[in-house]
This record gives structure tokens, sequence and C-alpha cells, in this order.
């Protein structure tokens, strides 16, 4: 089993989300009593600073490859788990569209197609994970680490 993993509290989503904590935080030590409406306020800003958190956490996944399974999990969002068996995969595309992470395309037998974002991963473990996949004679099409 390895375990294809970066550094999620240094990425650049990792850091966006600590300003958005830090703006978070912030919001407690507000003069509300200039505010016409404090409840409102509070609830709005930290309905906003959720849904920003949500959307740079959502796309930090890591990977795991057994000797029968890839195995897509993130680190924030621990119930997150899809297991794809090695044997159903029939191709792997590495890319990276405009403003986006790094994401793996896996085409199997079971479904057409699917992506997952790797925004905390690097791109020697990219290069790692592609090396071990084609070890597993897994056609992999690699945009980011030719």
């Amino acid at each position: 089993m390895q375990k294809f993993s970066g550094n999620h509290f240094l990425s650049q989503n990792g850091i966006y989300i600590l300003i958005v904590f830090c703006f978070t935080i912030s919001l407690l030590f507000v003069d509300l009593k200039s505010q016409k409406n404090p409840e409102g306020f509070i609830t709005g800003m930290f309905l906003i600073s959720f849904c920003v958190f949500a959307g740079l956490t959502y796309p930090m996944n890591y990977f795991i490859l057994t000797r029968d399974e890839i195995i897509i999990k993130n680190p924030i969002w621990f119930w997150k788990n899809v297991k794809i068996p090695l044997k159903e995969i029939e191709r792997i595309s590495i890319d990276q569209p405009f403003r986006s992470p790094v994401r793996l395309n896996i085409e199997c037998r079971l479904f057409p197609k699917k992506s997952f974002y790797g925004s905390s991963l690097r791109k020697n473990t990219w290069r790692n994970l592609k090396i071990e996949l084609q070890k597993n004679k897994i056609i992999v099409d690699d945009f980011i680490c030719q």
C-alpha cells in the first residue's frame, strides 16, 4: 500500500483556508453595535466563510494505491472515500485545466469517466503515482509531468 499525498496545510488552497479562517475569527472582534442587524451580519459572514472553506477543501484529495485498487480520500472531508478496482480501470490521464488544480481522470468499464482533483500534491508526487500506475500495467496519459 502506497500513499500519495501532499501537505494540505502548506498548499495554495491550504494558505487560502488559513486566510479565510483568520478573516472569520476577526469577525468576532467587529463592532457589532454599528451594524443594523448584527445577527444577520455574523450569520451571513460565517455562511460565506463556510462556502469558501468547502470550495477550497473539496479538491484536496490524496490517493492510496494498493495491490488491487486505488483509493481516493480527502483529509478534511474524511467521509469522502472512493475505491476503484485496478482491474476495472481502462485508462488514466493526469492534466490541469485552466486555473484549476491538477486532476486524475479515470476511465473505467464501470463508469465513463471520473475526475479527482489533488490540489495538495506536488509535481514529484504526481510523477511517482504515474510510475506506480504504469507498473500495474495501466495506461497513463500524462500532460503535466512529461
